[in-house]
């Protein structure tokens, strides 16, 4: 019998097709596997984290350029532990300092001077109309983000080099329907006490504080060693001090440990949260047996431009083993 070579065609490309579809949902998939404990995060990769399946995620657009991600997953009864690699070609520490020269203080601009970051963003209750299917783009509006009705909400993991990693936490934010401002609908959760803040007098016209025991290191400028600068202080010219005070987040703000690591052109963040936290602002993952939605982004250096990962996401726990 003679073949149609019309039909043929037509096969292979729905053979093709639905192969394809296939590996890309398997490649989408960030397999969560059970541990009898979690890492200790300080960004070291414990044995624990060698048999666990690496899910790879090319993110793309922003100013870093394309940026293959590595993530992996483990959970205990009471905690999720991500890992989350990338490469980056130096580790951005000088978040906007300052500088005394002839003239006075003067602030270095954070176009040039800032830090790297990364950011994880949740489906809370798959309230996020369309994010399970197209990812983090339906949140993005230019240069802002928010949800797109007043019940969408989403839990926003942002890790920071300068500001949170030397505490190991990541500032734990919420995604609203807010579109106004400059943050738009992107807020804190609830905090009761620490964080980071500038260093700056009212009016910013020079730094708040300074570290008389160190050399110029913003990783070491904790508030709890900050001294305020007396009017009578004077300082070298090419002084610098640091262009924020930090401190560990007190409240919900604060529910996310997490260290990064920059090695050899490659960063190492590792997350650790309890599976629920009991706060309205944060996602729970109370159902193991259901798949959690999410999206990441990388920044090198820069406010707020960053690669994405184009494609959604989804978290699924591996139970039973």
């Amino acid at each position: 019998m003679k073949r149609n070579p019309r039909y043929s065609a037509s096969v292979l490309w729905f053979v093709f097709l639905v192969t394809l579809v296939s590996c890309e949902s398997r490649e989408l998939t960030l397999h969560a596997v059970p541990r009898a404990e979690s890492p200790v995060v300080d960004s070291v990769a414990e044995t624990l984290w060698a048999d666990a399946p690496e899910l790879r995620v090319l993110a793309t657009e922003g100013t870093p350029g394309d940026v293959w991600v590595g993530l992996k997953a483990v959970y205990t009864p009471n905690e999720l532990a991500l890992q989350m690699t990338w490469a980056d070609k130096d580790d951005s520490t000088d978040r906007t300092p300052w500088v005394f020269d002839e003239q006075g203080w003067r602030r270095l601009p954070r176009e040039k001077y800032y830090e790297d970051k990364a950011a994880i963003l949740w489906n809370i209750n798959n309230s996020i109309r369309r994010f399970n299917g197209q990812g983090c783009l339906v949140v993005c509006h230019t240069d802002k983000m928010y949800t797109n009705a007043p019940n969408e909400r989403g839990d926003m993991w942002h890790w920071k080099r300068v500001r949170t990693n030397p505490v190991n936490q990541l500032d734990d934010k919420r995604l609203t329907n807010d579109r106004e401002g400059k943050d738009a609908g992107r807020k804190p959760d609830a905090q009761e006490g620490g964080g980071y803040a500038e260093n700056e007098t009212e009016g910013g016209s020079r730094p708040r504080f300074y570290w008389p025991d160190m050399e110029y290191e913003p990783l070491l400028a904790f508030v709890e060693t900050a001294v305020e600068i007396p009017s009578s202080r004077e300082f070298p010219v090419e002084t610098r001090l640091p262009g924020v005070a930090i401190a560990p987040f007190i409240g919900s703000r604060g529910d996310v440990q997490a260290k990064g690591r920059w090695e050899n052109g490659v960063w190492t963040l590792e997350i650790l949260r309890p599976l629920q936290t009991g706060q309205e602002d944060d996602i729970q993952f109370a159902d193991l047996t259901r798949p959690y939605y999410f999206g990441v982004a990388v920044f090198d250096n820069h406010p707020t431009d960053h690669s994405i990962s184009r494609k959604p996401l989804q978290l699924a726990f591996e139970v039973g083993k």
